[in-house]
């Protein structure tokens, strides 16, 4: 949708967003995980990378298996797939099928979402009570950082789980500040825009200084420093719940 425009994205944040994934997720040697994305989807990469810098390995589909959510449900239950990236629409759709045939993949262990307002339906609360021990992981980032810089995990009874969860708190080295207008950080409470720092931001726009000098700020943090800050403009918009802090 809109005008496509070029990402430049460098290394570190990257490599953070990995190794806080084989610290903090369920991937480890023998982890076999599901890579449903486009490659055009920057979610891909982590489902590619993660398995095969921890020894898991990465299980391929194709199209008749993304459009068909019955299919993608046994697939996932048939080759015990322990860790899938799934977006909020699928997972539902995933969730209604399982209620429908019956069939709940009981190896999953992680389920990763993201790229819209998470919505935990009856469908989704039913699914993930059939899988007491598996972790549903609510994540947020913009194009212009590494795949994700926040996260939020639900664990435990699913009928106890909010409507509506939050993004989370920042995970490896990103910064997620509530700035004023002036860009003054704001304390925890007040409102403000959501700026993003540290490596995981991105590097600008391809060939677009003039869109890289609007949405990319140098900033001068009161304790850490100089950074460059990402400007975000969709979690209002799409009304995202945040929560900072652990």
């Amino acid at each position: 949708t809109g005008t496509p425009k070029g990402v430049c994205l460098g290394h570190r944040g990257l490599i953070d967003l990995l190794q806080w994934q084989a610290q903090h997720g369920t991937a480890q040697p023998g982890t076999r995980s599901l890579q449903f994305c486009h490659l055009s989807f920057d979610a891909s990469f982590q489902e590619i990378f993660l398995p095969l810098t921890t020894g898991g390995t990465v299980y391929l589909i194709d199209d008749s298996y993304r459009l068909d959510a019955a299919r993608l449900l046994r697939f996932i239950g048939e080759n015990a797939i322990n860790r899938v990236f799934l977006p909020y629409v699928v997972l539902q759709y995933v969730a209604e099928a399982a209620e429908t045939i019956g069939l709940f993949p009981v190896a999953l262990q992680e389920v990763i979402t993201g790229g819209e307002r998470l919505r935990i339906t009856s469908q989704i609360r039913r699914f993930f009570a059939e899988l007491p021990d598996c972790t549903l992981m609510n994540v947020y980032g913009p194009t212009e950082a590494s795949v994700w810089v926040t996260e939020h995990k639900l664990k435990g009874d699913a009928q106890n789980w909010p409507a509506l969860p939050p993004i989370g708190a920042p995970i490896a080295r990103a910064e997620v500040l509530i700035l004023a207008d002036d860009l003054t950080l704001q304390e925890n409470g007040q409102a403000g825009e959501v700026y993003i720092g540290g490596p995981c931001v991105a590097l600008g726009y391809l060939n677009r200084p003039d869109l890289t000098a609007e949405r990319f700020l140098p900033w001068t943090h009161p304790e850490k420093g100089n950074m460059i800050l990402y400007r975000t403009s969709d979690l209002a918009r799409q009304g995202f719940l945040i929560k900072l802090g652990k």
